[in-house]
């Protein structure tokens, strides 16, 4: 069920991931928790965006799907189920490492930035409908 404090410490998230990728030269590991952090607010908005719909949430990870539901219902102007699936995979690959099911699945900064840039748009969208809705201040 959305709340505003989950959602502000998403919104907070999605500031230490571009905090972590400027600092990615100097700390070990930062791409993989600015894209854990990146992650978790797109899964957030998305099921926000869900529970503005139906009261549903996604539960298994399908993000991609359950954006282009969110675009066919006009909550999205456009669809970032390509970014969400690349997101998906950087994820897995940052939490798991070579245990992911996906080991060649290789990102950098620039994959990072254009992750964070999209998931802020994503982001950006639920929250005026949130606001529109009385939700979020």
């Amino acid at each position: 069920m959305f709340n505003k404090e989950d959602w502000q410490k998403r919104q907070e998230g999605l500031n230490e991931a571009r905090n972590l990728l400027a600092e990615r030269d100097t700390k070990p590991n930062a791409l993989d928790g600015a894209i854990w952090n990146t992650w978790r607010m797109a899964e957030y908005a998305v099921n926000a965006g869900l529970e503005l719909l139906a009261n549903r949430t996604d539960r298994g990870h399908q993000l991609d799907k359950s954006v282009d539901e969110l675009l066919k219902r006009k909550l999205l102007s456009r669809s970032y189920a390509k970014i969400l699936i690349q997101l998906e995979r950087y994820r897995k690959k940052a939490e798991y490492g070579s245990y992911s099911r996906e080991p060649s699945v290789h990102f950098n900064a620039k994959n990072v930035q254009d992750c964070l840039n999209e998931v802020q748009a994503l982001s950006d969208e639920i929250a005026a409908h949130l606001e529109r809705l009385g939700r979020l201040p």
